[in-house]
């Protein structure tokens, strides 16, 4: 929780940073190979090339054979190998490949060349390096984290710093990650947390320019047939997507930060009496003794018995969230334990402890307590709060200069802080079989392996469908959260993009805004939609679990399914919600353009069949969010509950949309522990054949330490007749009525 930052100051030239012209690494003196690296001696220094696997290689340069990891490494060496790694010795270059990528070294030079793109020169001087990159006129750049300025990025420049004021268009914000991925079918990833800066084609149309600050350079690229295929490998680089706890993928409410616990309770009342389907309640600031810096302790004046609390709620079917932020005030019942150990940073926020996570001492102080006083009694995750940093106004954060325990400043800190502190607060979950999903406000390179989602505290409209969007290009989730509204169609339509988003959440935390306060007409609206989430709850499910078997992004931006149609190059207002929904949001008004790509389109409300490769005008009422469904795809739906849990899930109806079905995977799970990563659960593969005029619909289940409660299966078909339909399950017969 923060106020809205006004200050809109510029970049200074310092942090422009100039290209540095400086020298090169020399030719190559002598080369050696072993297993899957390349190492190269050179007058200068030292090169060495690793094949991760097929598709991805690290180049890592300096000056000596010393290279130092990363503050915050996102990756395990122990997954790497590429059987088919090979390095050919020819007169003036030397041919590196494996069966996906090939490229060459050149001997005089040190650049390297390939189909994708070409690496035309590392430089250095004595305080940081130069990539340069060749880039194609018609090519195009995404990524750089979850930008809300910026789509596409060619002719920009780009400064990777976190800040919890992105009101520029300068590549800073709350989710900074130093990596692009091209249309040209690849990807750059810088291995570092220090500030460096992207320069898109902006000061060279034909070049891309990487300034990185150091005494090394280390980076990777990461190829792929298209795109998509290249967020895979980067995903499998910096950790597989994880699975979120079933709850929290229904609705969530923040409340009024001066709301007691009576307050909370009667409004949890009312979500129950009025239908309105919740599944958990947030806690801002006020539940604290002291929230700027944190105590971490209850406020007694307001919730009197906080495991009585909250087994009430737990009752009701609502899980607790509570806020907070890392810095530690001296209420903190271990504030002492981490100044005397020397495990914070000489700097100070609010006053509080700056604790430094990449210690394992700091974070086991800092579970221990978390585990004592609040899992023990039921709450189920936390909102991690400013903890991306204050650029604009220097209100809070650490300066750059600050030194932590464990030898780093501030500099190499300040991008990773978020992320060290989500990872420490998840292990705790982890630790107890438990998976927990955030709300957090800062992210990294390797976030989509924690089951956070990110939010800010900037309000405009396009600015969260556009984030939203950009959310697909690395698979960390975004939540584009509802709060107070200037109008009711405003609210309308934030609520409608909201339940359509990864995680959805009305966040009343000032306002005290509730649902059911609003008009006949808004209320409906509202419920209506929060059921249809409770609904598709199957098929979001199955969405992420396919997420996290085949490392894509449950968000996508159009242009991740059809590479190849240069219409979908720029569009940002438009995703893909899994596999086969298609979201187009409004801010406003009763009409807006939609793109179809190519095939068959089916509107989700009325079953209108559209054409693809088309653009057209749609109609929209107040209460419609105009929704698509590609032909061929399987959409499994419940039946909508007040809360997830509220009853077991026995019927599944198949929402099956045009003809030539692929099989399409059904999972099932306890929706809670880590069981889920040694194949425990239930999957129900789907696999629909057609015949002439009748629909065969085969349905293989298999458990592995789970039980599923789905035993039944309907089936609605929309585009098509079929005179006869059969569901089979595991070879029992079942005939279904036209």
């Amino acid at each position: 929780m923060s106020t809205r930052r006004e200050n809109k100051e510029k970049l200074t030239t310092r942090e422009e940073r100039k290209l540095i012209n400086g020298q090169s690494l020399g030719c190559l003196s002598e080369y050696e190979v072993k297993e899957n690296v390349l190492l190269v001696r050179t007058k200068g220094g030292i090169i060495r090339i690793t094949a991760c696997n097929d598709t991805v290689v690290r180049i890592q340069a300096g000056r000596n054979g010393e290279f130092l990891e990363p503050l915050a490494k996102p990756y395990d060496e122990k997954e790497w190998h590429c059987q088919s790694f090979r390095v050919l010795n020819k007169e003036k270059e030397i041919l590196v490949k494996s069966s996906t990528f090939q490229f060459t070294l050149t001997k005089e030079d040190l650049s390297l060349r390939s189909k994708n793109v070409d690496i035309e020169s590392l430089l250095f001087n004595k305080e940081e390096w130069e990539v340069c990159l060749s880039k194609k006129e018609e090519e195009r750049i995404y990524g750089f984290g979850h930008s809300m300025h910026s789509f596409e990025h060619s002719g920009k420049k780009r400064l990777i710093r976190t800040t919890a004021d992105p009101l520029l268009d300068d590549g800073r914000g709350h989710s900074v990650m130093p990596f692009y991925l091209s249309t040209e079918n690849y990807g750059f990833l810088l291995n570092t947390s220090a500030f460096s800066h992207f320069d898109v084609g902006a000061s060279c149309t034909k070049k891309i320019m990487v300034n990185i600050p150091g005494k090394n350079l280390d980076f990777f690229l990461i190829f792929g047939k298209d795109i998509k295929e290249v967020i895979a490998n980067y995903i499998w680089l910096t950790g597989k997507i994880s699975l979120p706890k079933k709850k929290s993928l229904g609705f969530w409410f923040r409340a009024k930060s001066e709301w007691n616990e009576e307050k909370v309770l009667e409004v949890a009342r009312k979500f129950r009496e009025e239908h309105i389907p919740c599944d958990i309640i947030g806690l801002e600031p006020g539940w604290q003794t002291a929230s700027y810096p944190c105590s971490f302790v209850w406020n007694r004046g307001k919730f009197k018995e906080p495991a009585s609390f909250i087994k009430k709620l737990e009752e009701m079917g609502f899980e607790v969230s509570l806020w907070e932020h890392a810095y530690i005030s001296p209420k903190a019942p271990f504030y002492k334990e981490i100044a005397e150990k020397n495990l914070c940073a000489d700097s100070r926020v609010w006053g509080g402890l700056v604790p430094d996570f990449s210690l394992p001492e700091t974070c086991r102080i800092f579970k221990d307590y978390h585990h004592r006083a609040h899992m023990n009694i039921g709450v189920g995750g936390y909102k991690l709060d400013e903890c991306d940093g204050a650029d604009f106004t220097g209100e809070w954060f650490f300066p750059d200069e600050t030194k932590f325990p464990s030898g780093v400043d501030g500099k190499l800190m300040h991008n990773v802080f978020g992320f060290l502190y989500q990872k420490c607060m998840h292990s705790l979950f982890a630790e107890n079989n438990r998976r927990s999903t955030f709300l957090v406000r800062a992210f990294f390179t390797g976030i989509q392996h924690y089951s956070s989602c990110l939010y800010s505290d900037l309000y405009d409209f396009n600015q969260y469908l556009l984030t939203l969007v950009n959310s697909s290009f690395s698979g960390g989730l975004w939540c584009p959260e509802a709060r107070e509204s200037d109008t009711d169609e405003e609210f309308i339509r934030r609520s409608q993009l909201v339940f359509f988003s990864p995680i959805a959440v009305l966040n009343s935390w000032s306002s005290g805004a509730l649902p059911y306060l609003y008009k006949d007409e808004v209320k409906k609206s509202f419920i209506k939609y929060g059921k249809l989430r409770m609904s598709l709850l199957p098929y979001i499910y199955s969405e992420f679990y396919r997420s996290y078997k085949m490392n894509v992004p449950f968000i996508r931006a159009l242009v991740l399914e059809y590479p190849q149609d240069g219409n979908t190059h720029y569009i940002q207002d438009q995703y893909f919600f899994g596999e086969s929904i298609m979201v187009c949001p409004l801010k406003e008004g009763r009409e807006r353009k939609v793109y179809f790509p190519r095939g068959r389109w089916f509107d989700f409300w009325t079953d209108e069949e559209i054409e693809g490769k088309q653009w057209k005008m749609i109609d929209v009422s107040i209460d419609k969010l105009p929704i698509y469904v590609r032909s061929g795809s399987i959409i499994p739906m419940g039946e909508p509950q007040d809360f997830i849990g509220q009853s077991s899930v026995k019927k599944i109806t198949l929402h099956l949309y045009g003809e030539n079905f692929p099989s399409y995977l059904l999972y099932d799970d306890d929706g809670e522990t880590l069981d889920y990563l040694d194949g425990r659960g239930a999957t129900f593969t789907i696999s629909p054949e057609e015949r002439e005029n009748e629909l065969v619909v085969s349905i293989y289940k298999k458990q592995k330490g789970f039980s599923s409660d789905i035993k039944k299966f309907e089936s609605v078909y929309h585009g098509k007749t079929y005179q006869k339909v059969e569901i089979k399950v595991n070879s029992s017969e079942r005939r279904v009525p036209n």
